[in-house]
């Protein structure tokens, strides 16, 4: 079982392509298809998703967006987050 899920459904082209993306990123992650599972299915609703492709990072959405955005650093980024939610974005110590 992978922390990183990617939700899609059969004949999604942006789905294949987030698919592609994170494979080239050298991301590992799960393919939770809609179609063919009825619980994935019913996780998109219960968060209120109308569409796919979809990214979760340990029950987090990680992808927060059109997914043809997201780029490595930016998941990274959100996948950090996940981790450590407290983490100092910097501006605090500026003041």
């Amino acid at each position: 079982m992978y922390d990183l899920k990617l939700y899609t459904q059969n004949k999604c082209g942006w789905c294949v392509q987030l698919e592609q993306n994170l494979s080239d990123w050298g991301l590992e992650y799960e393919i939770c298809n809609i179609t063919l599972d009825e619980d994935a299915k019913q996780f998109m609703k219960d968060k209120g998703h109308k569409t796919v492709p979809q990214l979760y990072y340990r029950g987090e959405d990680v992808m927060r967006g059109a997914s043809e955005k997201l780029t490595k650093d930016t998941l990274q980024n959100s996948m950090e987050r996940v981790e450590w939610p407290n983490i100092d974005s910097g501006v605090e110590g500026r003041i």
